[in-house]
Formats: structure tokens, sequence, C-alpha cells
């Protein structure tokens, strides 16, 4: 077992309690090491000196990385609470995202596979895309019938920045996660889905997003019909989750500006989740205008997002990749499934 050694040291790349190597607990593996000031009274050997790799976390169960059987998933995965193979759970769950618009599975994520995931997150972002964007709340082109300054057109401002799939490790938590038959399968009853596939292009499936001082995502719709996300850290100011249910009908062309007006402006009340980390979202956003306030403080909010097509094949526009990414990915050849 690899000791925490220098904890102070330890504390600024955030690896404090990140466990060993021992199965069934995320072993990191690093290409450099950083000059710790160890208490040598800790240290017996070579063994016990911690490496650091900023790019490589491997997830080891028993007999070898994880491929994402239900044994597997339950080193991931609070299955105690959250039972993907249960059709009760799933009806009662089905249940709430049909009553409220939205499910917060808090605790989704056991301990140890958060801490891993909060390392790559943290080490990511050097890597994150950020490209502040004016929109509309539609995310669609201007309208010439309507005035610039109609909630049709109107601008709002997103500015969080993002890594993308190609930049994430197929043996990250989330890869492991998202491939695995037992969570599609969850999610596919729950959401009322024949079949959930990734993205034919190497960038959209999986991405993290970050949000630092004072950016924010804006009020907008998904053009999906449901969005799957997991907080990796929340801010401690600011970052908000905010939202009004169904306020526009898109399967019969209701757009409900007078609504999305109030709303943008301020004079409807929107309601809001706090999620915590290792907290997993399921949401209805296709009707529902959602956004993310800005941070407020020094912290970053770091949330993964899980995107799943209804239809295999699909990738994203390469205009929305230039938007979003800044590049154009390439189409997936033996995509995991």
């Amino acid at each position: 077992m690899v000791k925490l050694v220098n904890t102070t040291d330890l504390k600024s790349v955030g690896l404090i309690g990140l466990p060993g190597s021992s199965p069934g607990v995320p072993t990191t593996v690093f290409s450099h090491t950083l000059a710790l000031r160890p208490n040598t009274d800790n240290i017996r050997g070579p063994d016990d000196i911690i490496k650091i790799h900023v790019a490589s976390f491997i997830w080891r169960g028993n007999g070898g990385e994880m491929a994402g059987s239900m044994s597997e998933l339950s080193q991931l995965i609070n299955l105690d609470l959250y039972p993907l193979g249960d059709v009760h759970w799933r009806a009662r769950t089905k249940d709430q995202l049909a009553q409220h618009g939205c499910v917060a599975l808090t605790d989704f994520l056991r301990p140890d596979a958060l801490s891993a995931l909060q390392v790559e997150a943290q080490s990511g972002m050097q890597q994150a895309y950020f490209n502040p964007q004016h929109h509309n709340v539609y995310l669609t082109a201007p309208d010439d019938n309507y005035a610039e300054a109609h909630i049709r057109n109107r601008h709002v401002l997103s500015t969080k920045g993002c890594i993308t799939d190609d930049q994430i490790s197929e043996q990250s938590v989330l890869k492991v996660l998202y491939h695995s038959p037992e969570f599609k399968a969850a999610l596919s009853d729950i959401l009322h889905e024949d079949e959930l596939y990734p993205y034919a292009d190497s960038l959209s499936s999986v991405n993290i997003h970050y949000a630092r001082t004072g950016e924010e995502l804006g009020w907008h719709f998904d053009n999906s019909s449901f969005a799957v996300t997991l907080m990796i850290s929340p801010a401690t100011a600011g970052g908000a989750f905010e939202f009004v249910r169904d306020v526009r009908n898109a399967e019969t062309g209701d757009m409900a500006f007078d609504a999305v007006d109030d709303i943008v402006s301020g004079k409807i009340t929107p309601s809001h989740i706090s999620l915590p980390a290792g907290a997993l979202l399921l949401f209805r956003g296709r009707n529902s205008l959602h956004r993310v306030t800005p941070v407020s403080d020094d912290s970053v909010r770091q949330l993964a997002v899980l995107a799943y097509n209804q239809e295999p094949g699909i990738a994203l526009s390469e205009t929305a990749q230039k938007t979003f990414y800044g590049r154009v990915g390439y189409g997936r050849i033996n995509a995991p499934q």
C-alpha cells in the first residue's frame, strides 16, 4: 500500500485521501515526481514514494482494468443506494423524473472513485478550451422576423470551458461508467429510450466542463430530450443550477416568448438545485429553461456531461464542434459500446 506523505504538499494537488494500489481502488501512475518533503519516519523504501502522472488515471478492479460489469460497477457506484438493475428502483426513479423533470442522485459515486475523478479533472483543466459565446436561449440562428432585442434573438452569455472525449482516458471512471451496459440499460429504462448510443464524432460523448471566477452557462433550452451530468466539484460560491420547468413546447412549436422573456429578465424566480460532489443529475431540458449562474469566488466548478444519442451514427455538426471545442474531431472507429 502506498503511503500518503507530507499532507501539506499533497493538498496543493488535491491528492489528500487518495487510496493506494490495492485491488478495487483507483491507482494513479505518474511520469514525474513531486518535490515532496516527506516525513522520513514514514518512508521505508522506494515503494513508499508517490509519483504523479498528470494524464493516466486507471481504475484497477479485481483481476485488472475495469470493463463495466455490475460487480465492477459496485466499486464505482453506490449500488446500495442506487441498485441499477432493480426494477422497483428504476420505476421509482422514473416516476420522480416524470413528476419533477429532474432527479438528483446524491452520493452516486463511491468516495474512492470520486477522488480519482477529481484528480483527473483538475489535471485536465490545463487542456480546456474556453470560448465565450453569445447565443439566444433557443440555440438557433437569428430570425429576421423578430427585432434584435426580441427574446427570440436576444443574446445571453456562456463562458465555461471544457475538455472533450478524446482528451479523457478510456480507463477513466467517466468512460467506464458511460460505456457500462448496466448503466445504459438503467438510463434507457428511466428515460423511456429504447437504446442509448455514443456520438459518432470523437469529441462529444464525454466532456468535463469548467467554470472559473465569473464564468457561467447562460439561459437556454436543450436540443436533446434529456441530459445526464455528474458533479465532480461544485463551486463554493455561485455556480448554481437554476431552471424553470416546462416553459415551452418544442413538439408543438410553442416557443413561449413572453414567459421566456420574464424568466431571462428576472421577473420569475427559478428553481435551483445544489449538487454536491459525486451526484448524478438526470434532467429534462428540452422544454425547461435553465442556466448555471456565474461562479463568484476563486473556486472552479467541474461537471462531467455524459451525452448520449437516441440513434446510432449521429455526430455533432462541424460548426458546433468548432464553436464548442475549437476544433473538429474524427469519426469513431470501433468505438466501445
